[in-house]
């Protein structure tokens, strides 16, 4: 099935007619709305990358170029006329041959520095509009920015967390795991980032997991009373009341009401 087809809009569809129809098919096919369906995730994935290459003038035009070209290369074409060929000419000397070969690798060469310039400066770019759309809010285009970013420099890890946290935000549980994991795999490793992991575990109902990163948060900040909170809701789901209620008392002695309340309810 083809992006357009995904979003159930026509190759024609203006910008706000994709953005109505992404809207529209996200509530209705998110995982969340969709719980006992196994194979929810993966239509919301492929929804969200129909979305991703159609809501970008640039990414979108390359598809166009191919879905088009693909349409056209389904009708075969007549068969060509005879072409009258003339008897090949005699091969230059091999000098010249070998003096055509350097220009030719010279100018690739160059042409190679030249783009390589060209991308830096175009993420360079990219990075400050999505600095500037985090800061307004607008969530979806600093999505839309960061797929451009990640285009010119697929294992960006800055790129990779930010997209995931941006991706948690809208719930989008199974891509922001997936973009928070390949940035722990790039080599970061800071204090939001595994906040993020956590959540998403916790979401995603992958309660051991979870439990690793609060451990590896309080190896780091042992005084800090959410990340004894979350360690105390995370032994409780796993019917662990005593370390659960231990670690509501040591979150409470650092001041958490909230570990107050959950030890007057569930601790006796």
């Amino acid at each position: 099935m083809n992006h357009y087809a995904r979003l159930g809009v026509s190759p024609s569809a203006t910008d706000a007619d994709i953005r109505r129809a992404y809207r529209q098919m996200a509530r209705r096919l998110h995982p969340d709305a969709n719980p006992t369906d196994p194979q929810a995730n993966e239509r919301f994935a492929e929804l969200s990358e129909a979305y991703r290459i159609l809501s970008d003038p640039t990414l979108r035009a390359r598809y166009d170029d191919w879905y088009f070209r693909g349409i056209a290369a389904a009708t075969p074409p007549p068969p060509p006329r005879p072409v009258y060929r003339p008897k090949a000419r005699p091969r230059p000397p091999y000098k010249w041959l070998i003096i055509s070969g350097a220009g030719v690798a010279f100018m690739v060469l160059l042409l190679l520095l030249g783009l390589n310039l060209w991308d830096k400066k175009r993420l360079e770019t990219t990075w400050k509009a999505v600095q500037l759309s985090v800061i307004d809010g607008d969530t979806l285009t600093s999505i839309r920015l960061l797929n451009e970013v990640l285009l010119l420099e697929e294992n960006n890890p800055q790129a990779l967390r930010l997209r995931g946290l941006l991706l948690l935000d809208l719930q989008n549980n199974a891509q922001a795991q997936h973009d928070l994991m390949a940035a722990l795999r790039a080599g970061l490793d800071d204090d939001d980032l595994l906040q993020g992991l956590m959540t998403v575990h916790y979401r995603l109902r992958q309660y051991p997991q979870a439990l690793l990163l609060t451990q590896k948060m309080l190896q780091r900040h042992p005084d800090d009373p959410n990340a004894l909170l979350q360690q105390g809701v995370l032994y409780w789901l796993q019917a662990d009341t005593l370390r659960a209620c231990a670690n509501w008392q040591q979150a409470l002695l650092r001041g958490s009401l909230t570990a107050d309340s959950l030890s007057r309810r569930h601790c006796h």
